[in-house]
């Protein structure tokens, strides 16, 4: 699936899913979970930007016939992933590392690895010195490496912060694997790096992000892939927030793909995305609804175990004087509900824009 023809093979994943569905629960129920794994493995990346949660959960738990293998530990890493992105808290042997040969000479292994430490939190620096060992040696890993290198950049950003000479180096880095995928032709591998890159800047090259993101957004239309047209339409935002556009200025067709992109979150239980897309929603609401974006950062935040002064103080967010009020309610709120409020106030942004233009 994840070859340079990667584009074909996202499109049988997605026509014929329920075939491999049934196709593993034979497998598993035959007792030979190794088929299981091979069959799973190579659907990580395609189920994910889908995406099909339901895929990790085919061969979960782990089951072993002997050794681990490398299908094996792909299926238990990217496992973990799609747990954390659903809020579910994911086996601790996986987060504190997979078996040491694997980590050392399986590059697609390292690489689910890697994913695991940095949606964690676990040392992103640590990961990306990890990521920076793994060699690739044909275009799918690099592709692969280049994305998970861009992921790890982010995450960086978002925990430590980063200067202007690193910014260009990432920079650099990313736009040369873009063109490579360009030139391979692969739509699939093209959106995820275009995604990827747009989310990696927009907080300082905020032209560059938006343009990324359309691009990633067009292609994710034509693949079906919902989760790169999530993570790209969050970056398009996220990059708007950095400049001076007001609610007022924004086409009514945008809001609106961010409500459906948000919504979309909630249909599919892609916590992680949901809470990132409600936060590129703040510079358009009004005082009383960027609490309630607030609100919802600080639930995740504490859920993350990050920092949440430094990181409220790096996302230019004020703190209302009613936040008392705000943490109060903070105690009897879901994530899903304090979504729900983000949702709500776009509504309100869409009605308004409507009215002005008619």
């Amino acid at each position: 699936v994840c070859t340079p023809l990667g584009a074909t093979g996202f499109r049988r994943f997605c026509a014929e899913i329920d075939n491999f569905r049934i196709a593993v629960a034979h497998a598993v129920g035959t007792g030979r979970h190794h088929l299981g794994h091979e069959i799973v493995a190579p659907l990580t990346v395609p189920a994910r930007s889908r995406p099909a949660y339901e895929v990790f959960d085919w061969v979960r738990p782990i089951q072993l016939d002997g050794e681990w293998t490398s299908a094996a530990a792909i299926c238990a890493a990217r496992g973990a992933v799609a747990d954390l992105r659903r809020g579910i808290r994911p086996p601790a042997g996986v987060v504190g590392g997979l078996p040491g040969h694997l980590l050392t000479t399986d590059p697609m292994v390292q690489l689910a690895q890697a994913e695991v430490w940095m949606h964690t939190q676990v040392n992103p620096r640590g990961a990306l010195e990890f990521v920076d060992r793994i060699e690739a040696d044909d275009d799918r890993t690099r592709a692969a490496r280049a994305t998970t290198r861009l992921m790890v950049y982010r995450m960086i950003d978002l925990v430590e912060g980063s200067n202007e000479d690193e910014f260009e180096e990432r920079r650099r880095q990313g736009l040369a694997a873009l063109e490579s995928t360009r030139r391979q032709g692969d739509e699939f591998l093209t959106c995820r790096l275009a995604a990827a890159l747009a989310l990696t800047l927009a907080s300082r090259s905020t032209n560059e992000a938006r343009e990324l993101a359309t691009e990633g957004i067009q292609l994710a239309d034509r693949l079906g892939a919902w989760t790169l047209r999530n993570v790209s339409v969050g970056a398009y935002f996220f990059a708007l927030a950095k400049g001076p556009t007001r609610a007022a200025e924004v086409p009514i067709a945008d809001v609106v793909a961010l409500r459906t992109a948000i919504l979309h979150t909630l249909e599919t239980s892609d916590e992680r995305m949901g809470v990132a897309l409600s936060s590129s929603a703040f510079p358009l609401l009004n005082d009383t609804e960027q609490a309630a974006a607030l609100l919802l950062r600080v639930l995740w935040l504490r859920a993350s175990g990050v920092d949440l002064a430094l990181q409220l103080e790096r996302a230019g967010i004020p703190i209302p004087d009613d936040w008392s009020i705000w943490e109060h309610r903070a105690e009897r709120m879901s994530l899903n509900d304090a979504i729900r409020l983000v949702l709500a106030a776009l509504d309100r942004v869409i009605a308004e824009l409507t009215k002005g233009s008619s």
